[in-house]
């Protein structure tokens, strides 16, 4: 392309690039010609696994009983027990945080795509409405 052909940049933040025909999200390309209606959603999502939350249950536990000397005063299989137990609610607990993702969705003539999930209310407040102004 040349350079007197080269569309014109009006916003561009954190991955997200606006011209004067397209929209840029990471390595996604939208034409602005394409775009009905932009909006935002709320969701709550678990960020944490099942294999990672185990794996902290298991290394809180350990320090705690180590810490506290809970091993040295039960036998081992006690200890065992303990820890399965404790280690199951520690689980639970840590599965059941959520945290909360707001997603940016553009409607095209084809289909509603999300284009761009994060945590930060203000930025993808701040997005949608740079995506709205261009089209």
């Amino acid at each position: 392309m040349r350079p007197e052909q080269e569309p014109i940049k009006y916003w561009d933040e954190g991955g997200v690039k606006i011209t004067s025909t397209r929209l840029i999200i990471g390595p996604a390309t939208y034409f602005l010609k394409d775009i009905k209606s932009v909006g935002i959603s709320k969701t709550k999502e678990r960020k944490q696994y099942i294999f990672q939350n185990t794996a902290i249950s298991i290394f809180l536990l350990s320090y705690i009983l180590s810490d506290s000397g809970l091993l040295k005063e039960f036998n081992w299989l006690h200890a065992t027990i303990l820890m399965v137990v404790l280690g199951n609610l520690f689980f639970v607990i840590i599965s059941l945080i959520r945290v909360v993702s707001y997603d940016i969705w553009i409607s095209t003539p084809i289909a509603t795509v999300f284009v761009l999930s994060s945590s930060n209310k203000k930025y993808t407040e701040r997005v949608a409405e740079e995506i709205k102004k261009s089209i």
